[in-house]
């Protein structure tokens, strides 16, 4: 009598993916148990646990392991039709899907010098020189490692050339200063850089996640700073930034609300 049994390859492939699943499923009670159970101080550990367990979710299914076990199934042949090759089909093109920057990266892009000469020297402003400031949208901090920030970084710097140069009538690279080496002059920072830079939590402009706007049933909203998400154990001291409720630092939200806390106090 024989007996088939599977490669140890695509044994190894299911075992990473029943891994992955795992971490997907812990993932999911995260978000449920933060909606319905979560103590009132609990959002910022809680958002770092949820973080942690996405990326390393990401991280163990875009691994070269799992590449190379791709590769090695491909080229040992699966029947198409078989579970097994629509399984090695589709890990496959989910794979590609979550370990690639898209070649033209969504961005804004903001030229503060038109509005303020000042950021350039004397120099270069009397040169007619300008600077152009990039953000790459819905660019995912697990896609970067500190294994991969450096090759990473090269790959969003082009992302991002390319992205400009799809709108615009000539290559941007045709008119970049350059540097004593030749080099253009650019500087590119990942969400890796500047968590290590600035201690931004993933690279997050608004220095971590958002939260709802609105108070809990629970909440104390015996002041104006609780009501307007505000306050800290500190009476006469609030919170004007991305540490208030709702966060977003950059959204000026934080500010207003501390305000509005002072003029109803």
């Amino acid at each position: 009598m024989t007996v088939a049994t599977e490669s140890p390859q695509l044994e190894r492939l299911k075992a990473i993916l029943a891994e992955v699943a795992d971490l997907s499923h812990a993932q999911q009670i995260l978000e449920w148990d933060a909606r319905v159970s979560m103590p009132r101080d609990g959002a910022e550990a809680r958002a770092d646990v949820a973080a942690t367990v996405t990326r390393l979710a990401h991280a163990h299914f875009v691994s070269d392991e799992v590449g190379k076990l791709l590769d090695d199934l491909d080229a040992a042949g699966q029947d198409p039709d078989s579970v097994e090759g629509a399984l090695i089909r589709i890990t496959r093109r989910e794979w590609e899907r979550a370990s690639r920057i898209p070649s033209v990266l969504p961005c804004e892009i903001y030229c503060h010098s038109l509005t303020d000469p000042s950021i350039l020297g004397p120099e270069l402003a009397a040169s007619g020189a300008q600077t152009l400031t990039v953000f790459g949208l819905h660019v995912p901090d697990r896609l970067i490692t500190a294994d991969t920030n450096d090759a990473q970084r090269a790959t969003l710097q082009q992302a991002v050339l390319d992205s400009l140069n799809s709108v615009l009538a000539e290559p941007i690279q045709d008119v970049l200063l350059t540097d004593r080496a030749g080099g253009p002059c650019i500087e590119t920072k990942t969400t890796r850089d500047l968590q290590d830079a600035l201690a931004m939590p993933g690279g997050n402009i608004f220095h971590g996640p958002l939260s709802w706007p609105f108070a809990e049933d629970d909440d104390p909203l015996d002041t104006p700073a609780r009501r307007w998400g505000v306050a800290t154990e500190h009476e006469r001291i609030l919170l004007c930034g991305a540490g208030a409720r709702r966060g977003g630092g950059v959204s000026g939200i934080g500010g207003h609300n501390a305000a509005m806390a002072v003029l109803e106090g």
